[in-house]
């Protein structure tokens, strides 16, 4: 697990005209997100089951931090519209591009093993999950 620290890409701090990088935090996202996934493989967990659990399933966890300083360095009002939509555009390009680069990691590495399995969608699990229904999987059982 591990976060970006948005106030780093922000250019002019607090000055006559701030902006934030975008081309730069998406090419850290993505060098942080294969360096996470580099991760996986030598996490050395305590118990077995914990390695072969992140191994068969190669997730990591990435998120931000300092966003109210960064709106604050921006001069973005928290809680504004534009708040709202600065938010929503950082989420975003930190999601594309983990997903770009996990798409690039499974041609170099092969997919995530729990990909390859077969699953079954229960009637237990629509109970307990009905977001699933929703999505109108076909099949289930």
């Amino acid at each position: 697990m591990g976060s970006v620290n948005l106030t780093k890409f922000v250019i002019d701090p607090f000055g006559d005209k701030p902006h934030f990088d975008w081309e730069r935090y998406r090419k850290v996202v993505a060098v942080f997100t294969r360096m996470l996934d580099n991760v996986v493989e030598i996490a050395g967990l305590p118990l077995p089951q914990q390695q072969r659990e992140i191994e068969n399933k190669r997730r990591h966890g990435m998120g931000f931090l300092g966003l109210g300083s960064t709106m604050t360095m921006l001069k973005i009002p928290y809680g504004s519209k534009e708040s709202l939509a600065f938010t929503e555009e950082v989420s975003r390009h930190l999601a594309l591009e983990g997903w770009k680069q996990a798409l690039e990691l499974s041609k170099e590495k092969g997919m995530a093993p729990v990909l390859a399995e077969e699953h079954t969608i229960t009637a237990k699990m629509m109970r307990e999950r009905p977001q699933l229904k929703k999505r109108r999987l076909r099949n289930w059982r």
